[in-house]
């Protein structure tokens, strides 16, 4: 990109470099036919595209600098009017050249354009202009200044300042200013209506200190995958703190709806996530405030989703809560999933009661002999209703209601009893029995 100095310097040399060439040397004047040789040498050798137009701005010269710019041959613009390639810009960038901007001289003025090329290509440019008399013509001098790389240099800034580099998602920054546009608009507009969630990630400092940052991380990101993969297309998500989403739920404001979303979503994420061969079964709390009220600001909508997301945690992993009407402190509302989930803790206990969860014993091979070593105890639950359900429906559940060591002990007893009986039938042979235990 070209430099202050040099976006100066095509006047100066206007100004100063052709008068000089036109006074009388040591050997004489110089003949109109060198005079415009070598000026069109002395044009083409500036880094600054430039071009003259007529007073019915029409293009009467460019030199090599524009016609790279425009990457098209020497014949292109020539005759053209200029509005057939440069075109002023609805929303200016912010220049480089803001110095020459403010500049108060008369007879220069700049402007943002964009420089259409032959091939279709844009270029965001600043004109630099000024008029000049010339035989009795008034033509005007423009250098043109390439601002691709200044955008580009914006938009990775705008990049850094409001999005997050772990999930790609825009920040709370981002959400905090999206969320005031929502507002603005809602008081703007009769009949329009949006919806704001928060969703926090259980457990996640544990999480952290017993598996590191990497291993939290990989569930971050699987976390956001699945809730992208629930909302999208109807909500713009954020990530507003180290284990905490937002999403604004735009033209959605109906209970019904909010909470067959929030239980599909739960129910997505607290699938296992596989991490270096490692099962890790996360959570999420969630609070949602329905039909944002005018009146509101942004950070007063954020205070209250995070004071009910603080009750929601009181009460346990996988709560989600609806934020009550102003002053209205006893209409938080539990979600049918965590309704399901008090009822999944009762089934749990009774199918205890009832030696329900049993052992599946998966088979290991030496890999050279392809001899049978030993089996890999999985656990089961023969759910009366459902058939037999994987770990990931009742894991999470058992863990948090402190169930999970009796499943450990029922599923470890009966494996040490079944594996007791195959030695007996099978005395020969020499194997070991691996369990996993919480």
């Amino acid at each position: 990109m070209a430099s202050l100095q040099q976006a100066k310097l095509p006047f100066k040399f206007l100004d100063h470099a052709l008068l000089d060439l036109l006074a009388p040397s040591s050997g004489g004047r110089l003949s109109p036919d060198q005079l415009l040789s070598f000026r069109n040498a002395l044009l083409d050798a500036l880094p600054i595209p430039l071009l003259v137009t007529s007073e019915r701005d029409e293009v009467l010269f460019v030199n090599q600098a524009l016609l790279n710019l425009l990457q098209c041959a020497e014949n292109f613009p020539l005759g053209k009017r200029l509005a057939a390639f440069l075109a002023p810009q609805t929303q200016p960038l912010a220049s480089p050249f803001s110095e020459l901007m403010e500049e108060k001289e008369e007879d220069r003025s700049s402007e943002p354009f964009t420089l259409l090329r032959p091939n279709g290509d844009t270029v965001p440019v600043q004109k630099l202009s000024r008029p000049m008399m010339w035989n009795g013509c008034e033509l005007t001098v423009s250098a043109l200044f390439d601002l691709t790389e200044h955008r580009d240099v914006n938009e990775h800034l705008l990049q850094f300042a409001y999005n997050d580099r772990l999930t790609g998602l825009q920040n709370r920054d981002c959400f905090l200013d999206s969320l005031a546009q929502e507002i603005r608009r809602l008081s703007g507009s009769e009949g329009y209506s949006f919806s704001v969630l928060l969703l926090d990630i259980d457990r996640f400092k544990l999480l952290n200190e017993q598996f590191g940052t990497d291993i939290a991380d990989k569930v971050l990101i699987e976390v956001t995958e699945r809730t992208k993969s629930i909302l999208h297309g109807f909500a713009s998500i954020f990530r507003t703190g180290g284990n905490e989403l937002a999403a604004i739920l735009r033209g959605v404001d109906s209970k019904a709806y909010v909470e067959s979303t929030l239980s599909r979503l739960q129910k997505l994420i607290s699938l296992p996530v596989w991490v270096n061969g490692d099962s890790v079964f996360p959570s999420a709390c969630l609070t949602a405030m329905l039909d944002v009220p005018k009146g509101l600001s942004a950070l007063q909508v954020m205070g209250r989703l995070s004071a009910a997301m603080k009750v929601a945690k009181k009460r346990g992993v996988g709560y989600a809560l609806f934020v009550p009407p102003a002053g209205d402190e006893e209409g938080t509302h539990i979600s049918p999933h965590r309704e399901g989930a008090v009822r999944l803790s009762e089934e749990i206990q009774t199918s205890l009661l009832d030696s329900r969860f049993v052992p599946y014993f998966q088979p290991i091979y030496n890999t050279t002999s392809m001899q049978l070593i030993g089996f890999e105890t999985l656990a089961r639950w023969q759910h009366p209703d459902s058939g037999v359900l994987l770990p990931s429906a009742f894991l999470s559940e058992a863990e948090e209601s402190g169930l999970v060591t009796a499943i450990d002990k029922a599923i470890v007893s009966q494996a040490i009893s079944a594996m007791e009986t195959f030695t007996r039938k099978n005395p020969d042979l020499s194997f070991f029995i691996s369990a996993n235990t919480s």
